[in-house]
């Protein structure tokens, strides 16, 4: 028996042969030319056989895991637009005289280096891989050839260096068990992806395709960070428990569709998902979710090449309206900057994003946007029954709630004078900042509800950059942030203000017992727990 040791980036457990994918070698044979105006003719012919090729994949990607499957590839396509990926290329093969293939490569080593290198921001740092894809399929394009994909042709765990969406979306899901990583990181797509269709993952397992070969038995067991070979018949007893206690607990979840979340004394807690696109509003539906406590609108304009218009927003927020059927549906403005860029935006870097201009401070400085924003959210309001609500992020200074309520004035004027059908939904605010949660009983004097944001809460209650590798939420207590979140409850108690909270401390079965215990009535929690957290709330 072999004990191969990763990080999980994905619970699970499964059991199947090895499938070992090697990665593709791309060798470049002539670095130099003595013809530039071809060689730029052979780089843009390829740049847009890239470009069809991930219009494909956004195509499949869009159909199958809605708009963050779709964002990825959008930022592909923007990436290889970038005017400055074109001149730093075009620059080496007129004055260096270098072939399409090496500027390609130097060019595109240069900016993976530069993104692997931000230590102080692992999500960014994550996206390294995605690079090196887009810089091979450049490559391969040059060359008339095309980027290797997954094949398996059986169930299998699949073992590999690492893995990029396009292995995600090219393979065929029925012949994956699970997923073993050489390198890798918890923030990459590929691992989010992962986690967001329940496909076992481990990350950071050193050296082992180098130890490990096809067909060989297999068990992964994702939980416990490890990957065992020709495992034990007690071993194997031991995966096969797991497999089936997680069968079993799955299908005991369907039980508690259609029932209230009640605890012990009978309270009723109400249980929201926290969504970024319209297909996870049928996730979350069909989970019976109770609402959709956070719909983070900003993935509108993540996932877009170009800013999207009113009328595009509006579509879209009153097909969301639509699908909740009646039910409460809270919209959080675009939460646009920390590490949420979007491309096409004049945005000045930060050196600590999470604290620059995001959320309101966004708003406030792309005045226009929130505009078309507002009014968007404003008309698809008109189409619901009152169960709209809109909420607004990162506030920290009440004179930002004096400028939203200036703007929402001429918004409403200006829907008015153009005789479009509206109405204003109740709004509120995200409680995430200390600042906010100390203005809490001024602010809930202006808002009809307040929800409080956990993660952002909890890194600058703690001082504590919630993606850093070198410290972890997870090290400290709850102490401190269960008395900031008391004191939220008791002023929305004192006021008569609806309190809700959303946010991965919510997300902790071990924490959800306090967490009502002092107040709270409504959570928000990821579609795909909503019934899971039921049965925990019942059984309490």
């Amino acid at each position: 028996m072999i004990q191969i040791k990763g990080i999980c980036g994905s619970e699970g457990v499964a059991r199947g042969p090895l499938y070992v994918f090697d990665e593709q070698l791309i060798e470049i044979e002539d670095k130099k030319s003595k013809n530039p105006r071809s060689e730029i003719q052979r780089f843009w012919n390829a740049k847009e056989k890239a470009k069809e090729q991930i219009t494909k994949l956004l195509s499949l990607s869009n159909d199958d895991a809605g708009s963050f499957g779709a964002s990825i590839f959008e930022a592909y396509l923007v990436y290889l637009d970038d005017i400055r990926l074109k001149n730093d290329i075009e620059s080496l093969i007129i004055n260096d005289g270098m072939s399409a293939e090496y500027a390609v490569r130097l060019t595109g080593q240069k900016y993976i280096d530069f993104v692997a290198g931000l230590e102080d921001n692992p999500r960014i740092q994550a996206r390294a891989i995605d690079l090196l894809e887009l810089q091979n399929r450049l490559l391969l394009c040059l060359q008339g050839k095309e980027l290797s994909v997954l094949n398996p042709t059986e169930p299998s765990i699949i073992v590999a260096k690492d893995l990029t969406a396009t292995h995600f979306f090219s393979v065929d899901r029925s012949n994956v068990l699970g997923y073993v990583l050489e390198e890798g990181s918890y923030n990459s797509h590929f691992a989010i992806l992962a986690r967001s269709y329940g496909i076992p993952l481990i990350f950071n397992a050193k050296n082992a395709k180098d130890s490990l070969r096809d067909g060989q038995n297999g068990a992964l067991y994702a939980t416990e960070d490890e990957l065992i070979i020709d495992p034990t018949e007690e071993k194997i007893e031991e995966i096969r428990e797991a497999i089936r206690r997680e069968e079993i607990e799955k299908a005991k979840l369907q039980e508690f569709k259609g029932h209230d979340t009640l605890t012990h004394s009978g309270e009723r807690i109400i249980l929201y998902a926290n969504v970024s696109s319209l297909e996870e509003i049928d996730i979350a539906m069909k989970n019976d979710a109770e609402g959709i406590g956070l719909f983070r609108t900003e993935y509108i304009y993540l996932s877009a090449n170009s800013l999207p218009t009113q009328e595009e927003q509006y579509r879209i927020y009153r097909e969301a309206v639509k699908k909740v059927d009646g039910k409460i549906i809270v919209f959080r403005t675009a939460d646009i900057g920390g590490d949420k860029q979007a491309p096409y935006l004049d945005f000045n870097p930060s050196i600590n994003p999470s604290m620059g201009s995001r959320g309101v401070r966004f708003s406030m400085s792309f005045k226009n946007i929130f505009k078309d924003q507002l009014k968007a959210l404003f008309r698809a309001t008109f189409y619901g029954n009152g169960n709209v609500n809109i909420m607004y992020p990162m506030i920290s200074r009440m004179n930002e709630i004096d400028w939203i309520e200036e703007v929402t004035k001429e918004v409403v004027s200006e829907l008015e004078r153009d005789s479009v059908n509206y109405r204003i939904p109740e709004q509120g605010v995200v409680i995430e900042t200390p600042a906010a949660a100390l203005l809490a009983d001024k602010i809930a004097d202006r808002m009809d509800f307040l929800s409080i944001g956990t993660n952002d809460l909890s890194q600058f209650l703690y001082a504590i950059d919630r993606m850093s590798q070198n410290v972890s939420l997870e090290d400290y207590d709850d102490e401190a942030i269960r008395r900031v979140i008391k004191h939220i409850v008791s002023v929305g108690e004192e006021r008569g203000v609806p309190i809700g909270l959303c946010g991965d401390i919510s997300n902790k079965p071990e924490t959800i017992r306090w967490i009502l215990d002092v107040g709270i009535k409504g959570i928000s929690v990821q579609p795909r727990q909503i019934l899971l957290f039921r049965k925990y709330i019942r059984e309490m």
